[in-house]
């Protein structure tokens, strides 16, 4: 789009390049191609895409904003990182090796099984009770509360402090005999342990509860640190614990960050922590009257901190709303938000209210309406059948009341509450799958295999026999070789007997199927030993460019190049399998290696038979993994450092072998301790070992023998194989299938892979993540819905939007809610809920409400049209 379409303000935005900016932007405003657009031109004028910084709150407002982007930029924009504030702090700590590779990120229902398992209490029983859910999630707060409170955080950036009950504290710190003072109560956290009798001991139920609560959350700390797991507030907490430390990782010099309003103030600090502030360019964009995330630590006067630290834009243009919608929002802001009207947005679209647009709906009970409210939704799908409905209500058990009317007089819709479609076990079974697929280390993942498939009793055991495993030296996938060895006592088998040859490659990139191989260097060792004048080195000639730099450091195979005999791909390639022939292959993160190489021989000569005549390659970074799994970082350099082995890690394949080599003899001298011990494992979990080979490994063997091939199946490679682990884990496990698994098939093939026809392990690094990350709100909009009517909670329903807009319940019990009635923050969120409930509406809004609420115990009160409708009533038909 050319800048000249877009209005003053818009084009104001895209040209506010230096400094702070806070741009108030409602909705319906364009915000997400005004964004798009202020990164082209950005990028037009030299800032890097790798430069850039585009921070969203929700993943699917990344998506949305990166196909933009990339529908602009006319193809992929990799460099350049859209996503949410926690996809950044994850890619951060990984980068910078903060955390080892071998790090799982726990989700709810992970932390409520690691705690059930300390409290002795059943987990399902646990997931299936709202208030014991809610106490695990207190919990959950403690720990990350202590991280905070030992750690020194400033105090406006500490959440989750309102469960240290201070007086109960005082209590535990006079009986113990210590002082009320931070370092005490630190120390009383770290060792609480010796302190769980005195909760046996003291008949102050309160004490009981608060040690009780607090040896919880430290187990779940020291679980965590044990295991190699953090949970999605670790990802941001030990981001700014490192980035306040020192100069780790890359800052950046143009950031923006919409939806500001929901961010807290730590993930505020973190932006700043990671902003180059020499000459920094950067926006939020914000909407005060959107701001419904308190819970998760947001605060509403976020904006107005920012406002004084920033030059203030304001986008005034809805291009969503007819005005007549456009009249009730301003009303409201104005009225009951406090927006000054000289904020308010404007519209083009002059369009009167027709007599049905805007109305508001009175039913004698709530019983009956959640019967008026599907029938509103039918007569409306009904009516403009071309048009989305949707009713918008507080909570999920509305959801559920209104879904099931919805289904009895035969309307198809799609329900968005509740438990998330993306947190179902077997969906949760199926991204495990493929996450061992692309890596055997994956503790969570195969914890979630050997509970999924019933291998294990229960969550927590599954999570023993990993643990277990790799405390031994040994995967799960160990257990599944048709061969009865495990990969590290076939590395000291084949070490101490067999010929070896240690061989690396350098290529043109990163691609098996495209990049070409121009440097193959080998050595031979026969038993271990280095067999003199066995060194292999030759150059290929290539017609593709070889990388002038990897990452931040100049390439040196470019000067190499230029000074060696070059010779032909058929050549050179022949000379190795014949050099090779009769051995068994090593190297470091050979499985690139391997697959490069013959897709090469495959794609440059004609040779097919690599596979055939190696079918062996051994990887030391597997075997390091498994030798040393605590390491951050088992790259090659880093491994030289850590275990001070001879070599170098260069860039040079020829330099790289012999790194490798010395790499091999450490792993073959720590590795025959734990072999010795590993005899026994297959004895001492045989039920397990027995279920994982008949239920799961011609699964596993199945996905892994695709990885590589080339694919000309109808579906794309992903889609076709998410689909036969499905059906086959259906089957196998005898699960019940869900209702709309159809919908994520769809989703994956219309919004995911697309015509993406590339082999299997390609499409896995591709859309893995995406996968990984996807919420059932994702779906609503895409093409994988066909549904016109939804229902959805508030929550869930921000930033979508619907022709037509039901909000259910608009009653003085339910705006504002009964918990905010003593709380004015807490009322004042609930306004803005409200806002966020009505603003989903492009055409028409109804607001529903009754005159009684009949309790599930037959208990009948009273009730009013909510006081946040006063000043909007007028605008309404009242029905």
């Amino acid at each position: 789009m050319d800048v000249k379409q877009y209005d003053e303000k818009q084009r104001e935005v895209i040209a506010a390049q230096e400094g702070y900016h806070l741009v108030l932007a409602p909705p319906g405003c364009g915000k997400t191609e005004v964004l798009a657009e202020r990164i082209m031109q950005a990028h037009r004028q030299g800032v890097d895409y790798g430069d850039m910084l585009c921070l969203t709150f929700t993943n699917r407002a990344s998506r949305g904003m990166r196909e933009r982007i990339e529908q602009m930029a006319g193809g992929r924009v990799n460099d350049l990182f859209v996503g949410n504030i926690h996809k950044f702090c994850s890619q951060f700590l990984f980068d910078n090796e903060v955390l080892p590779m071998e790090t799982s990120i726990l989700d709810e229902d992970d932390g409520i099984s690691i705690i059930a398992d300390f409290l002795q209490q059943d987990e399902l029983a646990v997931q299936g009770d709202a208030k014991m859910r809610h106490q695990y999630s207190k919990i959950v707060n403690m720990q990350h509360f202590m991280h905070q409170y030992a750690g020194g955080y400033p105090r406006e950036l500490t959440v989750h402090g309102e469960d240290m009950n201070s007086k109960t504290l005082r209590q535990i710190c006079s009986i113990t005999r210590k002082e009320f003072t931070r370092e005490s109560i630190s120390e009383l956290y770290r060792n609480i342990d010796d302190y769980y009798m005195l909760a046996e001991l003291n008949r102050n139920g309160e004490i009981q509860n608060f040690i009780c609560m607090m040896a919880a959350a430290r187990h779940y700390e020291k679980y965590k640190q044990r295991h190699n797991l953090v949970d999605f507030a670790d990802l941001l907490l030990l981001a700014y614990d490192t980035l306040k430390e020192g100069n780790i990782g890359k800052r950046y010099g143009w950031i923006q960050i919409d939806e500001v309003q929901d961010l807290s103030m730590l993930q505020l600090e973190i932006i700043n922590l990671v902003t180059d502030h020499r000459s920094p360019t950067v926006m939020y964009l914000g909407d005060s009257q959107q701001s419904i995330y308190s819970f998760m630590g947001a605060k509403s006067e976020t904006l107005n901190m920012l406002a004084s630290q920033c030059s203030i834009h304001n986008l005034y243009t809805n291009y969503r709303s007819p005005k007549y919608l456009l009249d009730v929002f301003n009303a409201y802001g104005h009225e009951v938000l406090g927006i000054d009207e000289r904020l308010l947005p404007q519209t083009a679209h002059k369009t009167e209210a027709g007599r049905d647009d805007l109305l508001i709906i009175c039913s004698d009970n709530n019983i009956d309406e959640q019967q008026d409210a599907a029938e509103l939704a039918k007569r409306l799908k009904d009516k403009y059948a071309d048009e989305t409905v949707a009713v918008v209500v507080s909570y999920n058990s509305e959801a559920d009341d209104i879904s099931a009317r919805l289904t009895n007089i035969g309307v198809n819709h799609f329900k968005v509450s509740g438990r998330d479609l993306f947190s179902e076990p077997l969906v949760k079974l199926l991204l495990a799958h493929f996450g061992v697929i692309t890596g055997d280390h994956d503790f969570l993942a195969w914890s979630r295999i050997l509970a999924g498939i019933k291998a294990a009793g229960s969550n927590s055991s599954a999570r023993d026999i990993v643990r277990n495993l790799a405390t031994n030296g040994m995967t799960p996938a160990d257990l599944m070789r048709d061969d009865g060895i495990t990969s590290l006592q076939e590395f000291l088998q084949s070490y101490s007997h067999d010929d070896i040859v240690v061989f690396d490659t350098e290529t043109t990139g990163l691609s098996i199927e495209e990049d070409d191989v121009v440097q193959v260097a080998a050595i031979k060792l026969h038993r271990g030993e280095y067999v003199e004048g066995s060194d292999f080195n030759i150059f290929i000639r290539t017609d593709r460019e070889i990388p002038q730099m990897l990452g931040d450091v100049p390439n040196p195979l470019v000067e190499e190049y230029k000074h060696r005999e070059l010779l032909g791909p058929a050549e050179g390639l022949r000379r190795f399998i014949d050099y090779a022939d009769g051995c068994v292959l090593l190297g470091h993160n050979s499985a690139y290696d391997y697959h490069i190489m013959d897709n090469n021989l495959r794609r440059r000569c004609g040779i097919v038979d690599f596979r055939e005549r190696f079918p062996r390659c051994l990887d030391t970074l597997h075997i390091s993994r498994i030798v040393s799994p605590r390491l951050r970082s088992h790259k090659l350099k880093d491994l030289i450092t850590e275990f001070g082995i001879e070599g170098e890690n260069t860039h040079l394949a020829d330099d790289d072998i012999m790194a490798t080599w010395h790499l091999a003899e450490h792993c073959f001298d720590e590795g025959r301790q734990k072999a010795e011990r590993q005899v026994e494992i297959p004895i001492k979990y045989d039920k397990a070992v027995k279920r994982l080979r008949e239920v799961y490994k011609p699964l596993y063997d199945h996905t892994r023998s695709l990885l590589y091939q080339e694919w000309n199946g109808g579906e794309p490679a992903l889609l076709a194989e998410w689909c036969h682990a499905y059906n086959y884990l259906l089957h196998v496990c005898k699960m019940s299938p869900l209702e709309k698994m159809s919908y994520v098939e769809r989703y994956i093939a219309g919004e995911v892979i697309g015509d993406d026809h590339r082999p299997l392990h390609v499409q896995l690094e591709q859309y893995a993540n995406i996968l990984n990350t996807l919420k059932e709100a994702d779906l609503c909009g895409s093409c994988a819905v066909n549904e016109k009517v939804f229902v959805s909670t508030v929550h869930k329903a921000k930033g979508l939007e619907f022709d037509n807009v039901i909000v259910f319940g608009v009653s003085d019990d339910n705006y504002p809610g009964f918990y905010s009635r003593d709380d004015l923050q807490r009322q004042q969120e609930e306004m803005r809920r409200f806002y966020v409930a009505m603003s989903r509406a492009k055409r028409r809004l109804i607001l529903t409400w009754s005159k009684q609420r009949v309790t599930q115990w037959g208990r009948v009160f009273r009730q009013k049209l909510s006081p946040f409708v006063a000043c909007i009533s007028h605008f309404f038909r009242e029905v």
